[in-house]
Formats: structure tokens, sequence, C-alpha cells
């Protein structure tokens, strides 16, 4: 009856845009509770990210534009935010804000578009990693309802965004130790990590510390040594250059300003704790824990398990260890 639909439905197209179709409707039936009940959640940071988001939104409507200040948002009190948090992602938010109303829609649009990118991240860093396409689906349906990446929705915290970008910087970090003619391509590096300075900079910071050994162990493996250092200087330099106004705001506030000291938080009280049934941004539920439990066990007993596996493990068993 349909023949042309009979005939997507059993060609290779389908197969390969299945997971992506299916990491929508995981967003989709995550973002479920909210749609039902069609309300907004006011988390514990929603008012600062609110308020700045609001601050940009009338920027743009009135054509008053204040880099520094926030004359519209914060009470009007011109406190500096944006110039020093994500100043053009704010400006997106903004636009967001302006386009669907409502902070309701801008929960709804904002929540579903990090967990598409999360989801979608996962799937592409799985298959860099060379696992099966079932399996990578199933790593970013997990990934997808575990740690920060549901606390833009749930919390309004920002790390979220670090979370959901942060699988496209493990896939250069997997390709430093895969491709030891050239470990770095310059362009996606600086892209990535530009894009995340822009958003959240202590994401920024976590993920050089994570690249680091990567880079060590690419360098080790790496067939020209000194062309790997030149392309980290070149992916250094146009990170700087893209990220100028970054640096640049920092430079010139802490230089003439007298800036309030950020709050005092126990690290401790916001490391990861193992718990047998809560699964939050500071809890690791058992579920987890006994999958990397097997993940680690499967390293150590099977000596085939392949190199990138090894190192992937390595490498996240010692930053798991330093937080748990």
């Amino acid at each position: 009856m349909f023949p042309k639909l009979q005939s997507f439905l059993k060609s290779n197209r389908l197969r390969k845009i299945m997971p992506y179709i299916l990491i929508v409707g995981m967003a989709i039936i995550t973002l479920m509770p909210q749609i039902v009940l069609h309300s907004a959640i006011v988390g514990s940071d929603a008012m600062f990210h609110f308020n700045r988001t609001y601050d940009s939104a009338k920027q743009i409507l009135n054509l008053n534009f204040s880099y520094f200040q926030t004359n519209y948002g914060f009470q009007q009190s011109g406190r500096i935010i944006n110039g020093l948090y994500g100043p053009y992602f704010s400006y997106l938010g903004g636009l967001l804000l302006i386009i669907v109303r409502s902070w309701y829609n801008f929960e709804i649009v904002s929540t579903l578009f990090i967990y598409v990118l999360g989801g979608t991240g996962m799937y592409l860093l799985a298959r860099r990693a060379h696992s099966a396409n079932k399996n990578a689906l199933l790593v970013s349906l997990l990934f997808m309802n575990i740690g920060w990446l549901p606390r833009w929705g749930l919390a309004q915290n920002f790390n979220a965004w670090g979370a959901a970008l942060a699988p496209f910087v493990l896939i250069c970090a997997i390709r430093m130790i895969q491709d030891s003619n050239k470990p770095i391509k310059v362009i996606p590096l600086a892209l990535i990590m530009s894009v995340i300075i822009q958003i959240h900079i202590l994401s920024s910071i976590i993920f050089v510390v994570v690249l680091i050994p990567f880079f060590l162990i690419g360098l080790i493996r790496a067939q020209h040594k000194l062309s790997i250092w030149w392309d980290l200087v070149k992916a250094v330099l146009l990170t700087l250059t893209l990220t100028a106004n970054i640096w640049g705001s920092f430079l010139t506030i802490f230089a003439t300003n007298q800036i309030a000291k950020p709050a005092q938080f126990d690290l401790a009280n916001n490391a990861l704790q193992v718990m047998e049934f809560n699964n939050g941004r500071s809890q690791l539920g058992i579920v987890c824990l006994i999958l990397f439990t097997i993940q680690i066990l499967y390293v150590l007993v099977n000596r085939k398990s392949g190199f990138v596996n090894r190192v992937v493990t390595i490498i996240g068993t010692i930053f798991f260890g330093t937080v748990i």
C-alpha cells in the first residue's frame, strides 16, 4: 500500500537514524511529567540564570545593549554578571525566551535540547570508541538520565551544559590515543573548548585536566612528536582568540574593580556519594556502581579488551576515585 514507506523502513538509512530518533524519544519521555503538569520548575539556580537570561532578552528587545551591567534583571541593580559568565550564550538564551514567550516553554525547549545534545554526543563518543550500535545507544540513553545532565531541567544548574558537551571533548581525547599520525585535530578541539569556555568556565577547567593524560599517552605514541606539540599550540592560540571576550572581561574587571569573592562551599559535601537508591548530582546509584565495577573487572580479566578500552577505563577509574 505504501511501497516507499516499506522500502524506507527496510533501508540502511533508517538504521543509521534510528539511534537519534530513540534519543529524541527518550528526551521527550523524560520531559513528559513536566509537559503533563504544564508548569515551570524553579530549581536552586533558577533565579540566577533566569535573571541573566531575562536581562539579555530585554537588551535585545530594547536594542539597549550593556555587555557588563544588568540593567533589567537582578532588580535593575547593574550587577556585573553576564560579562563574566557566558555572555554570548546568555544572549542566545534571551533570544530563545523572546521566541517562546514564557518560562515554561523556555524550560521545555532548552531541556529537550540539552538531553538530545548530551545523548547524541555520548552515542557518537561510544561509536568513536568502536562500541556496537546497540551498546552505544544503551550508554547514551543511560547517560541522559544520570549525573549532571538532568540537572538543567530539574534545578537549572549550568554544570549540565558542561556535562552535555563532555562527550564531544572526550571524542577529541580518544582521537589523541587512537591516531598516532594526527593525534590532535586543531579546529575540532579548539571549537569545542571555545564553546565550553563561552558557556561554563568551570567545565572547561575540568576538561583540560581530563585531556592531559590522553595528551601524554598520545604524545608517547605519536610518530611525529614535534607535530603534536605544534598542533597543541595552534589549538590553544585559536581557543584564546575565540574566547578573547571572556578572559578580556576578567582582566578588565578584576584590574579595575573590587569584586565580591565567590561564596565558599564544602567540597566534601558536593563530592559523589554512593547511595543505594538515590541518583542525583551528588549521589551515585547502586546500578551505576555495579556497571562501573563490571567494566573495571572486564578490563582486568580480559586481556583482549582493547587499548582504548583499557586506557579510558583506567583514566576514568582514577578520576572516579578522586571524587567519590
